[in-house]
């Protein structure tokens, strides 16, 4: 039996990712309507898909919707949720990252109580490259991880949640900014994880090194270090025909792991038809299939979602932190302070 999804947002995002990656879907799921504030928009995104048309929330019958898809502005989520949370009691929302932008605007929380399920997309986090270098590392080919770089790779919260996803998402214990674009993170297990800017999509590199060897993703052959033999190295390639691939020297890749959607998505007519975009919209696949597995199973929480984002916010918005708060004041206390404020809000649900 499909599921019948509503989707909120007409944007770049809902063009390019969620309605694309639905169609690979379509024989589970099924949109019954489109809702964007401006109607030009509206009109054309559902004209071109064959989607029903909704004027506006209010107009929407609940009762017949399953999954709502929340894709707009972050400024705007709060707004929409304080206006839809009462009718969904028991529904399940698929919405993106960064759940909220503002720290003040994490009192809305209370909104998601509502739903049976919160799923975030954080499409960087679930890219198919990364799921196969978390798959290197869960079965221990690369022994105790002790360093994790991101150069040019991920942008802010994108970039944390993707080196915490390889720790088993571990809070940060410790930041240390070294320069102006150079951020390190720690764990309280001792790995150490750096973060270079400029975010420049999947132009940069990422690398993981553990006490048995090194695993290197660089798409664009931007990495100059030295590379031995232990080292690991996963290469992508597409053929004439659209298929993705994934290869690792020395190791196979399940085909679980291969991005199975790659050549239909690549057939659509959209907008953004590059290899970036299509690896995006394969882990947005890999996203609405997790709606039927069962939430403790699901370990990229909203509430995930909000640490990154409230941390990425302080990393990234004090511009030189002091040497004596690199040492002094791990940021896993700035956690549990954030901890405390959510269970102060949440008692105060009405």
């Amino acid at each position: 039996m499909k599921t019948n999804v509503l989707i909120i947002g007409s944007g770049g995002r809902v063009r390019n990712n969620f309605i694309p990656a639905f169609h690979c879907l379509r024989h589970k799921h099924n949109i019954i309507g489109l809702y964007s504030p401006t109607k030009a928009n509206r009109e054309a995104v559902c004209n071109k898909w064959n989607i029903p048309v909704i004027e506006s929330l209010e107009a929407v019958d609940f009762e017949a919707v399953d999954i709502v898809v929340i894709s707009i502005t972050t400024d705007f989520v709060p707004a929409v949720l304080k206006q839809i949370h009462r009718m969904c009691k028991g529904k399940t929302l698929i919405v993106d990252t960064p759940v909220f932008e503002y720290i003040k605007d994490f009192r809305a929380t209370l909104y998601l109580l509502s739903f049976s399920k919160v799923v975030v997309t954080e499409d960087y986090l679930n890219y198919p490259q990364f799921g196969v270098m978390r798959e290197v590392i869960v079965n221990n080919v690369l022994g105790e991880i002790k360093n994790i770089t991101l150069s040019h790779t991920g942008y802010r919260h994108h970039a944390l949640a993707v080196v915490r996803s390889f720790v088993g998402l571990k809070k940060v214990w410790s930041i240390k900014r070294n320069s102006k674009n150079t951020t390190t993170l720690s764990f309280s297990d001792g790995v150490s994880a750096t973060i270079i800017e400029p975010y420049q999509r999947l132009d940069g590199w990422v690398k993981i090194e553990g006490s048995k060897g090194t695993l290197l993703y660089d798409p664009q052959g931007g990495y100059t270090g030295q590379i031995d033999d232990s080292y690991l190295i996963l290469k992508e390639s597409v053929s004439p025909s659209g298929i993705a691939t994934f290869e690792l020297n020395r190791l196979s890749i399940p085909s679980t792991r291969q991005p199975k959607h790659f050549a239909t998505l690549k057939q659509l007519e959209i907008e953004d038809t590059s290899d970036f975009n299509t690896f995006k919209s394969c882990g947005l696949i890999d996203v609405f299939e997790s709606i039927y597995v069962d939430n403790d199973a699901r370990p990229y929480t909203w509430q995930q979602a909000l640490y990154d984002t409230a941390l990425s916010k302080f990393i990234w918005k004090v511009k030189r932190l002091p040497d004596w708060f690199n040492h002094a004041v791990p940021s896993f206390w700035i956690y549990q302070l954030l901890t405390c404020a959510f269970w102060k809000t949440l008692k105060t649900r009405d």
